[in-house]
């Protein structure tokens, strides 16, 4: 079953280059990954958020931890 989309969720826009959502701020990402750390559900964890160079410098998250874009 999935989850109900969050806030930031339904508005959110994919990158052309990378496929992730993008967030139209770093605010945006924040929540988001607020949002998904909170979540119950196992699997993959979102750690930090990040400034896209492709995508109109939208922001997106990651579960990588080091300080660079994860490609």
């Amino acid at each position: 079953m999935r989850r109900p989309l969050g806030r930031h969720e339904r508005h959110a826009s994919l990158c052309p280059v990378t496929g992730k959502k993008r967030y139209r701020d770093e605010l945006a990402a924040l929540i988001a990954l607020a949002e998904c750390q909170s979540s119950p559900i196992p699997g993959r964890r979102e750690s930090r958020v990040y400034r896209c160079e492709f995508c109109h410098h939208g922001w997106h998250l990651t579960s990588q931890r080091s300080g660079h874009a994860p490609w």
